[in-house]
């Protein structure tokens, strides 16, 4: 685990997505760079983080894997707190998890109130194309109704799942750079200090 690493910018991600869609295995793919192909519920929540450079900044993404099941509901809820990104997960051979994604997005929108979240639709599982039950076209069709990026990737390989990390974390990175440009400088009137004792 890192510890105390000084970083540019973190971002807190969350992966969601029923249960069995893949979700720890792209976490440990892209924090290990290995694949273990014995599936076991996550119980709650997971963790991990990772550093990487990109535009000339050290960035840290800071990831929760969650358990998809109904009964850890109000767990995932607790964690939707300050999250900038949700990478949401689904089984091209489960038609049900993909049905579900939508619910998905509406649970944490029903959290997460005012925060800006940038919402991935991750298509997990392409190695097993051959037993594909969810079409690209409804991929496509869900992604341009939520305005977001979707990405096809497998946990099976290293390079897919690193490559979707460094396009959202890049999109996020952009998103902070576009919003310190555009954020207007804050005015502070002098004279309502004037005269004022400090606290201490």
């Amino acid at each position: 685990m890192l510890r105390s690493i000084n970083c540019d910018l973190v971002f807190k991600i969350l992966i969601l997505g029923d249960s069995g869609v893949g979700k720890s295995a792209i976490l440990k793919q892209y924090i290990d760079q290995t694949f273990d192909p014995t599936y076991m519920t996550t119980i709650g929540i997971d963790y991990a983080c990772k550093v990487i450079h990109l535009q000339d900044k050290k960035i840290k993404l800071s990831i929760w894997d969650t358990a998809g099941q109904e009964r850890f509901r109000s767990i995932t809820k607790a964690y939707t707190r300050g999250i900038q990104c949700v990478l949401l997960v689904y089984d091209i051979t489960d038609i049900q998890s993909f049905t579900d994604i939508e619910r998905w997005i509406e649970m944490v929108q029903s959290y997460s109130y005012d925060q800006h979240i940038h919402y991935f639709i991750i298509v997990n599982k392409t190695d097993l194309n051959a037993k594909r039950n969810v079409s690209i076209e409804k991929a496509i069709t869900l992604s341009e109704k939520y305005n977001c990026q979707h990405f096809e990737v497998t946990a099976t390989n290293y390079q897919s799942i690193r490559d979707m990390f460094h396009t959202v974390a890049t999109s996020l990175t952009k998103d902070v750079i576009k919003f310190v440009i555009n954020e207007p400088t804050q005015k502070i009137n002098i004279n309502n200090n004037i005269n004022k004792k400090s606290c201490c």
